[in-house]
């Protein structure tokens, strides 16, 4: 049934017809890059499609949404195109880790969405605050791999051995109980059960990188120059490939649209996708609007500093 539903028109029809049962967080809510949906009444049950969210699948306020599947965390991306940065794609998938057990309960009626919003404000440093310190081995994060979780190294130079560690579910704590694959063949070694999805980023990440991370069993030394190079992966299990330097955000006004790019910022471009200026990207932007005056301008904060940005000439200007 999946790769039926990953049709992009399927995917749309299941959102139309089960909105409804859905409930917004907004990105200013939970920190995320962007807007996310609930199922708040077992909607998977009723139209018989896996346990999902959806995600906003644009910087803006576009009607296109794409599921993630809550207990795998695997986005049914299909033929779609992905308008955001797998970065804030990842973070999605941390969220649901995260959150887990209030998805599940959300989804059963046993709990609201403001009682997750409540969660969210209080706990906003929780994933911070509960990391695993491993002592013997070299922790990699989710900046460094594009992975929804940590991991770590590990090298025997005596038996040219190299070993990628990671926790087994999100509330096993000690190293010792952490699963550990094997980087040549992606054995893996646990002294109990795990998340199979987990694995599957691990062996992802290992079989992307897998020449340079063998020779660390050679050349422990390289540790630093191997992790600063990593292939990342990303939410499709696949290597992360050169992404864009900007998306549009929203529609051409004045000749120009709304841009953002991958920390954040905004700017705009020309019907010819060039920069409408390369020494600012603001952290506000509204679109281009004309004032009683005649003057076409767009309301900005700049490092902090609210101004105007001007078209005819292009000029900046803090209010």
């Amino acid at each position: 049934m999946l790769d039926e539903i990953k049709h992009k028109h399927n995917i749309q029809k299941f959102f139309n017809k089960e909105f409804h049962n859905f409930a917004g967080l907004a990105k200013e809510d939970t920190g995320l890059g962007v807007d996310i949906f609930l199922d708040q009444c077992n909607s998977y049950k009723e139209f018989g499609h896996p346990f999902w969210l959806y995600f906003r699948n644009s910087y803006g306020n576009i009607n296109e949404f794409i599921p993630i599947l809550i207990k795998e965390k695997k986005v049914l991306l299909g033929n779609e195109k992905l308008n955001i940065y797998q970065k804030d794609l990842t973070n999605i998938i941390r969220f649901i880790i995260t959150h887990f057990n209030d998805l599940c309960d959300i989804a059963d009626g046993k709990k609201d969405v403001l009682d997750l919003y409540k969660k969210i404000k209080i706990l906003s440093e929780a994933i911070k605050s509960q990391q695993v310190l491993l002592t013997e081995m070299a922790r990699l994060t989710n900046e460094m791999t594009g992975l929804p979780f940590d991991v770590w190294i590990g090298i025997n130079n005596k038996k040219h051995w190299v070993g990628v560690k990671f926790a087994p579910d999100n509330s096993t704590r000690r190293s010792s109980d952490f699963p550990e694959m094997s980087v040549t063949d992606c054995e893996i070694k646990s002294k109990r059960g795990y998340e199979a999805w987990r694995a599957d980023y691990v062996k992802a990440l290992i079989e992307a990188n897998k020449e340079a991370l063998m020779a660390l069993g050679d050349n422990p030394q390289l540790y630093a120059q191997v992790c600063s190079n990593l292939t990342k992966i990303g939410a499709d299990l696949k290597p992360i490939t050169k992404e864009p330097d900007f998306f549009t955000v929203g529609e051409y006004k004045f000749g120009f649209a709304k841009v953002r790019n991958k920390d954040g910022k905004f700017n705009f471009v020309d019907e010819n996708e060039k920069l409408i200026t390369e020494d600012y990207w603001f952290d506000v932007a509204n679109d281009f609007m004309k004032n009683q005056n005649g003057a076409i301008r767009a309301y900005t904060i700049l490092d902090g500093n609210e101004g105007f940005l001007y078209l005819n000439p292009i000029r900046w200007i803090p209010i």
